[in-house]
């Protein structure tokens, strides 16, 4: 393997945590491996294995690239957001010679033509500068976009916290989400209301402070806990358990709710996350010293050297094991028919869900 490609590189979190960082380590590192990014699908890079990072290709992008004999990687960030796309993109999740998962929920949803199928983490992106030390004292930290905050306030519904609560979130955004979050939260049964206080948004009683890499660095550094809050809906269960390896390979007390995919992963590595309703445990000097000892164990699997390697692994074995065939025009035909039926009936199912949906409310 001499070119490798990634992309394409949309300038979202994502792309840059998955394919720019780990791109330019492998540029760094590998003086007989030749790395190229792309920002869309208008071309096909000149490379024997191509990392496609989130966004779908068309499929006559993945057809000529299989024409070409290179070999493409998959990893769906966030792209199943519902049940339905899985049978929606049925034709081109069996044109990738692997689809590389974040979240193990993921695996029984995709098709049985799928090729190969890996499970690799993301790096820990935010390291702390130094070890955390145990407080007796604190404050507990919560970090997430705005979407995600009618959940959080749900959850705080319910649990009431035993130390003052701070929260870092993309206020640059919250104009635009205004309607949402007051909608959101009216549906979970939580009051609303947003006001400005000293220079900061007050939701509920409870202070926004902007995110940025330099705050949420002195906050994890300070904080004395840290947890999360998800819906248990389809989508959020297949997000990649990112927010739980922070906290945790950085060694800070960490709660998370049982239906997050943060919870299994955890626990399929023989260590099982504290929860919101067991405050004695989650902010306990033995689950720090536990949360330490496993980060201890397992932090040479976070870092960019190693998550590097398992791409090039994954590429290596499809390479090995590339099993591509000649496509002629009949077989083209038709899988770009077979397609476009999919399209067809992915559409049909979800004006039909919609209008089920509006149904029932008017019913209610």
């Amino acid at each position: 393997m001499r070119k490798v490609a990634f992309g394409p590189m949309v300038h979202l979190p994502s792309t840059d945590w998955v394919g720019r960082d780990v791109a330019e380590f492998l540029r760094d590192a590998y003086d007989d491996i030749h790395v190229e990014l792309f920002d869309n699908f208008d071309a096909i890079p000149d490379a024997e294995v191509i990392f496609i990072i989130k966004l779908m290709p068309p499929l006559n992008w993945l057809l000529n690239a299989q024409k070409r004999g290179i070999n493409v990687l998959y990893f769906p960030i966030d792209y199943f957001h519902h049940p339905a796309l899985f049978a929606k993109e049925r034709v081109k999740l069996a044109q990738f010679d692997c689809v590389l998962l974040h979240n193990e929920r993921l695996r029984p949803h995709l098709p049985n033509d799928v090729k190969n199928v890996v499970c690799v983490d993301h790096y820990l992106k935010y390291r702390l500068p130094e070890a955390k030390t145990f407080q007796d004292e604190g404050f507990i930290l919560w970090i997430g976009h705005i979407e995600y905050l009618p959940p959080l306030f749900k959850a705080l519904s319910k649990h009431k916290l035993p130390h003052p609560l701070k929260v870092l979130t993309d206020l640059e955004n919250l104009p635009a989400k205004v309607n949402f979050l007051r909608e959101k939260l009216q549906q979970a049964g939580v009051s609303y209301s947003l006001q400005e206080s000293d220079h900061q948004m007050v939701l509920n009683g409870v202070g926004l402070e902007q995110w940025s890499a330099n705050k949420q660095e002195e906050y994890m550094l300070s904080c004395k806990a840290a947890f999360d809050t998800k819906n248990d809906g389809f989508a959020h269960n297949l997000k990649p358990p990112t927010k739980a390896q922070k906290y945790v390979f950085n060694g800070i007390p960490f709660a998370i709710s049982k239906h997050s995919y943060g919870y299994d992963y955890f626990l399929n590595k023989g260590f099982e996350l504290a929860t919101l309703e067991n405050h004695e445990r989650w902010l306990s000097k033995d689950y720090f010293d536990e949360i330490n000892a496993f980060k201890n164990r397992y932090a040479h699997t976070q870092t960019l050297e190693y998550i590097s390697s398992q791409y090039l692994s994954a590429a290596e074995s499809t390479l090995n094991n590339s099993t591509q065939g000649q496509l002629n025009h009949y077989l083209w035909l038709y899988l770009l028919v077979k397609d476009c039926l999919n399209n067809a009936f992915y559409i049909a199912h979800r004006v039909s869900e919609k209008i089920r949906t509006k149904v029932m409310g008017r019913e209610q």
